[in-house]
Formats: structure tokens, sequence, C-alpha cells
């Protein structure tokens, strides 16, 4: 660890600090590195039991608490994916955050920041966004537009 510290800072954009702490900050990014491959890796395993049971699925069941059972467990898993899959992504933005470390926690902070501010311009403001939300709305009303 100690080749790898005198490595990073000989760079001249990164900030000297000691062994340990340089130790800490590797582990953060390692660590949020490690939760975002497992969430994301858990989400592809979601996805695929989602696809199990769409292929699952009869092909004209008759309506009732049955279909509406399947078609509601199978909207679940596929959500959990979704949000694992997002988790995981997130993370990855949040490690980029975190490397900043090795040229100052000030720069760091602003990163983080910026990160955030990113990550809530695509939740909200993106047409992406905007049309999920409006599909979410469509969701929950009725065939008149109307909220139920």
């Amino acid at each position: 660890i100690k080749d790898v510290h005198r490595v990073v800072y000989d760079l001249p954009f990164a900030s000297s600090t000691s062994v340990e702490l340089f130790s800490f900050n590797l582990g953060i990014v390692g660590v949020i590195l490690a939760v975002s491959f497992f969430l994301f890796t858990y989400s592809l395993r979601k996805l695929i039991y989602t696809s199990a049971m769409l292929g699952g699925l009869p092909e004209d069941p008759p309506k009732g608490a049955r279909r509406d059972g399947l078609v509601e467990t199978t909207a679940i898993v596929l959500t959990e994916a979704v949000k694992s899959f997002n988790s995981g992504i997130r993370g990855y933005y949040f490690a980029v955050a975190a490397l900043v470390l090795f040229i100052g926690p000030a720069q760091s902070i602003a990163t983080s920041l910026l990160v955030i501010i990113l990550l809530l311009w695509r939740q909200i403001s993106t047409r992406t966004a905007r049309a999920i939300g409006r599909y979410v709305e469509l969701l929950e009303s009725d065939d008149d537009g109307n909220p139920r």
C-alpha cells in the first residue's frame, strides 16, 4: 500500500496525506464499488426472475384474483429489480466523488454535491423522468384520466 500511496501522491493534482488516511480513502472507494457491484448484479438476477415469471404467465388468463396476483407479483419483482439497478448505478457516481478524496476533501465534497445535483436533475427534470411521471399518473387514473 505504501508503494501505491507514493505513486498516487506523486501525481501533481493529488494532495499528500498519511498512508493511514490514504488506506481509509481507498477503503471507502472499495466499499462503495463493492456494494454498487452487488446491487447491480442482484438487479440482473431479479430481471432474470422477472423474465421467467413473464414467460410463465398464462397466455389468456381469466380475469380474477389469480390473474391479478400473478401480474402484481411479477410487477413487484420487476420494480425491485429496477430499484436495485438504480442504486447500483448511483453508487458508481458516488464512487467517482469518493475517488476525488485523493485530490482533497473539499473537492470531494464539491464533487459529491455535483453528483447529487446531477442525479436529482435526472430523476426530476429530464424528458425521461417527466414521461415516467406521466406514465405513473396514467396508471393511477381511471379511463377518463381521473385519479382513482
